[in-house]
Formats: C-alpha cells, structure tokens, sequence
C-alpha cells in the first residue's frame, strides 16, 4: 500500500503540476503518461481506505482517508480512529495532521 500511495502521488503531480510522470519503487515503475489518461488537474485526488491495515497505513503515510459510505460511528471510534493513530505513531506523525473524511448517504421520505 506504501507504494501504492507513492505510485499515486506521482500520478497527481504530473497532472496538477503538469511535470513527467516519474515513478520507480519496489512494486512500480511508471514514467509515461499517455494524452488519453492524463485527466489534468483534478480537484480532489483522493485514495479511499477500507480495512485496519489500510487505515494504518494511511495514518503513516497519507494525507488523509476517506471513509466508505457505509460505517457507524462505532466502527470510526473503534476501528478507524485507532488504526490511523496507530499508523501514525508507527511513522511518528501526529494523527491530527490526517484528514479523515465522509460523505454519508442520506434518505430522507417524506413519512
């Protein structure tokens, strides 16, 4: 997932800052960018989490998580909030420098 993130980055400023897409790690080796993928700028370049592992390792590394759409506010507090943090303290980050973020879905009828 590490690499994932690194690999995804580099994706993100070669369309935000217009830069050649140069990536090499131990899983991935990217440096060409083809017209017909390159998105341009995007407003929000995002990586979705699910899982304690992958909640961990965002907390590490990542700028922030989005949440799936469908969690309770027990399973943020018990499992997302403590995986991030240990990720975080894994890579002596504070916590707080994660953005955590949800877009719930909403029902509303009117009975």
């Amino acid at each position: 997932m590490r690499d994932y993130i690194g690999a995804m980055r580099a994706v993100w400023r070669c369309w935000q800052d217009r830069t050649p897409l140069e990536f090499e790690s131990e899983h991935y080796t990217l440096n060409l960018m083809v017209p017909l993928f390159d998105l341009g700028p995007i407003d929000y370049p995002d990586i979705a989490v699910i899982g304690p592992n992958m909640t961990a390792m965002a907390g590490e590394c990542a700028d922030g998580i989005r949440l799936h759409l469908v969690v309770t506010t027990k399973y943020i507090d018990e499992e997302v909030l403590p995986n991030l943090a240990r990720g975080a303290a894994r890579a002596g980050r504070d916590v707080d420098e994660v953005e955590v973020c949800l877009k719930p879905l909403i029902g509303t009828a009117p009975d």
